[in-house]
């Protein structure tokens, strides 16, 4: 469970991450990727992407923990064959 979550946050958060990187290494003036900096659209739509990813971590941990728990999965497919 732990391994699964700690994979989860590396491959969600990384984007961000990178994103964030990129911008406060490359975005300068006269440098060669002044075009994509100071692109009207975009940056914008990256990091609406890697910031989507960064906040479903926060959504899926619950969710993990949940199904690790044998309780609760238990307890879920009871639910779900009642249903």
């Amino acid at each position: 469970m732990l391994v699964a979550v700690v994979i989860l946050y590396a491959v969600l958060w990384l984007p961000m991450n990178v994103f964030q990187l990129c911008l406060n290494l490359l975005c300068y003036p006269e440098t060669p990727y002044e075009n994509f900096c100071n692109h009207p659209t975009l940056p914008i739509h990256i990091y609406i992407a890697s910031h989507f990813l960064t906040v479903s971590n926060t959504a899926l941990n619950p969710i993990i923990y949940g199904f690790a728990n044998h309780r609760f999965r238990v307890n879920s497919f009871r639910l779900i064959v009642f249903l």
